[in-house]
């Protein structure tokens, strides 16, 4: 995850994922469990604009004996899906309590002076 300010003062919030194995979470073989090579989000907004643009890129093995067909169908809808429940996270947070958006504020800061480090670390 990182956040970093753009040139002409807009933000850009980069979070990048893959799979990863846990203790607590061991594979289980009665299970199929997908892998995610990468996925990842760019949430970016321009200096001045009140338009947020969304860049979402996934490389995902379902596993297991699925037909391509219905991989390829959800496949499909999953970004617009997780979009939709993007928007309805934001609008709920619009509406939320001033300490609930103070908390994510602080949440979202912790993530801007990692960037900041690492920047001055490079």
């Amino acid at each position: 995850v990182r956040l970093e300010e753009t040139a002409g003062g807009g933000e850009r919030f980069t979070i990048l994922m893959r799979s990863a194995e846990h203790d607590k979470k061991p594979e289980v073989k009665s299970n199929v469990r997908a892998e995610t090579t990468i996925s990842g989000y760019i949430i970016e907004r321009p200096g001045g604009s009140n338009i947020t643009s969304l860049f979402v890129i996934s490389m995902t093995d379902p596993k297991g004996l699925i037909p391509k067909f219905v991989v390829n169908s959800v496949a499909g809808r999953a970004p617009l899906q997780w979009c939709e429940n993007l928007k309805k996270a934001c609008d709920d947070l619009s509406s939320a309590s001033p300490e609930k958006k103070r908390e994510i504020t602080e949440f979202v800061n912790k993530y801007r002076d990692v960037g900041d480090a690492e920047e001055g670390a490079a």
